[in-house]
């Protein structure tokens, strides 16, 4: 087969190639847009089965209209004349791969929602004493015997984290700023400490 023959052979495989770019990249660029975020996001689980239901049936459709092509047409010279039948070819077999992005997409938006309802929630009192009680194991397993820190609630709503003992206000600046997510998190208005050298507060 000389060059010349090959020539048709090259172009209908780049008019695949074109077909799978557009129906695997050209879509996951749909999806991952603002338009589409915003259109895919609105799905419940059932709109995402129903879309991996449409997807896996244009592939074994599209796959079968090949074949009864291919078995209709054993003239390969006849086939040449069809470009997009290759095209399409190609679009179909590129659509499998905007299925991650799109369950990408669909669970992000579904995780972020999570955290906003639980966010909503407002934590208890019994949740703050307990992260109190997580955070001086902390503190103590990390200064070990060379200092006494001791960490409670005070407040009537306990929603002041008090530490008491050798913690300067620097070091409790330093730790608010590291766990302040965390502590907001439970709802604690700010972070007061005592120690020989006074008394400091950090609000969250």
């Amino acid at each position: 087969m000389d060059s010349f023959e090959l020539m048709p052979i090259i172009g209908l495989s780049m008019l695949i190639l074109a077909g799978g770019l557009l129906g695997s990249f050209g879509a996951n660029t749909v999806v991952r847009s603002g338009m589409g975020r915003a259109f895919v996001t609105k799905w419940r689980w059932w709109g995402l089965a129903i879309y991996f239901l449409v997807v896996m049936t244009v592939v074994v459709t599209g796959l079968g209209w090949v074949l009864r092509s291919l078995v209709a047409n054993l003239d390969i010279d006849s086939l040449f004349e069809s470009p997009w039948f290759f095209f399409t070819f190609g679009v179909v077999m590129g659509l499998p791969f905007t299925l991650p992005a799109v369950t990408g997409v669909w669970r992000q938006h579904r995780e972020a929602q999570a955290r906003a309802e639980k966010k909503k929630k407002p934590a208890s009192r019994q949740e703050r004493v307990e992260f109190a009680k997580d955070l001086e194991r902390q503190l103590r397993e990390y200064v070990g015997d060379t200092r006494t820190i001791k960490v409670e609630l005070q407040g009537d709503e306990g929603t002041v984290l008090f530490l008491q003992g050798e913690i300067t206000r620097q070091e409790g600046e330093r730790l608010v700023g590291a766990l302040r997510a965390d502590i907001d998190a439970v709802d604690f208005r700010r972070v007061e400490g005592k120690s020989e050298k006074g008394k400091w507060w950090v609000r969250v």
